[in-house]
């Protein structure tokens, strides 16, 4: 249930904590939050110091993390350069944008592995409970998402937006229509 490299929560214990809060939060009213962050320019330390400095890189993330985060948060090391924050008990994504934003502060020091400082910024994807979905895989594809586009678009935090969302049931029939179509010779160019 927990990272071998960091000994954070892993995938397994999150996905078990967000059914747990999201239950509670049904319960009880409120909402939770999930951000997802993806670290910048990590291949970039691992290419130029080696996997060694990558891996005491990452041991030091959850640390910093959990430093600005309440008790009851969660943060999961998902793999790779990959983290996830749960967030219990909120009321609002102008709540859990608020905390995204106190996360990549913290992470703006940099962080020192063997008398080198290694400086890292992170992408953050958001969603809350009941706004972008009611289940854990919806919310966590959707927070997926949202961070690909703070990624690309090189925004640091991006709450889940549905218009930038590729990923629909309906395009996925269309791309599997056409596909059949043009096995079966039913598309004529003109």
């Amino acid at each position: 249930l927990h990272d071998a490299l960091t000994q954070l929560p892993n995938r397994a214990l999150l996905a078990d904590r967000f059914d747990q809060a999201l239950r509670a939060g049904h319960r009880d009213g409120t909402a939770t939050g999930l951000l997802l962050i993806d670290l910048d320019r990590f291949k970039e330390v691992n290419d130029t110091f080696g996997h060694h400095y990558g891996d005491a890189l990452l041991t030091q993330i959850g640390p910093r993390l959990m430093a600005v985060l309440r008790e009851v948060d969660t943060v999961a090391r998902l793999g790779g350069d990959e983290f996830a924050v749960l967030l219990p008990n909120i009321t609002c994504v102008q709540d859990v944008t608020a905390v995204a934003v106190k996360l990549q502060a913290a992470l703006q020091a940099p962080f020192r592995v063997e008398d080198v400082d290694l400086d890292v910024e992170a992408s953050i994807g958001l969603v809350l409970s009941g706004e972008h979905g009611t289940d854990a895989m919806t919310l966590l594809q959707r927070a997926d998402i949202a961070m690909y586009v703070a990624k690309t678009q090189n925004l640091g935090v991006a709450v889940y937006d549905p218009t930038a969302d590729g990923h629909s049931p309906a395009k996925l029939a269309l791309l599997g229509d056409l596909r059949r179509a043009l096995e079966q010779g039913d598309l004529i160019l003109h």
